[in-house]
């Protein structure tokens, strides 16, 4: 959609984008038996907003926004829902470069398992389970001379399954 907006005289950049698709599935709960079929379709816009020099990565902030919707025709109790977001900043020279992003994905009723004890032993009744994941990372490098550098990272990542699944959290920094 952007390419057909013409020239950008904003003070910022932008992207827009949307796809639609329709498909069939023959088994859209990924199971070996009892396999269910089903047409769905996908709403899947998304908005990227970037100030700052976004396309070399210079002094920047960019954020994105990427929703996704599946309804299913036959099925209702398949329809998903994802919502993910991207923000990263950075600012970089000659000698110093630092970077920031924060990645948010929130899904609602995707599939997490294809069998019957699969689905059993996760406590839910069609393999398919609420999930919110995040993403931070952190680094600077700094340039002491032309042949040595120091360089920090600092990572976090969180990931949230509805009960009774366990969650999970990893710190770490280099």
């Amino acid at each position: 959609i952007t390419g057909d907006m013409g020239p950008n005289e904003l003070p910022f950049e932008y992207a827009i984008h949307l796809t639609l698709r329709g498909a069939y599935d023959d088994n859209i709960g990924l199971t070996h038996a009892n396999r269910l079929d089903d047409w769905f379709g996908e709403i899947h816009p998304s908005l990227m907003l970037g100030f700052g020099d976004v396309k070399n990565q210079t002094t920047f902030l960019a954020v994105a926004y990427m929703p996704s919707f599946y309804r299913y025709d036959d099925h209702p109790d398949f329809n998903s829902d994802a919502h993910t977001v991207n923000l990263v900043g950075g600012y970089k020279t000659d000698d110093v470069s630092v970077r920031v992003s924060q990645d948010v994905g929130i899904f609602k009723n995707i599939v997490l398992a294809g069998t019957t004890a699969e689905r059993s032993s996760l406590g839910t009744v069609n393999g398919r389970t609420d999930l919110d994941v995040y993403s931070t990372r952190a680094n600077a490098s700094f340039n002491v001379t032309k042949d040595d550098f120091i360089f920090a990272e600092y990572k976090i990542y969180l990931v949230e399954y509805a009960q009774p699944l366990v969650s999970s959290e990893l710190y770490a920094a280099d």
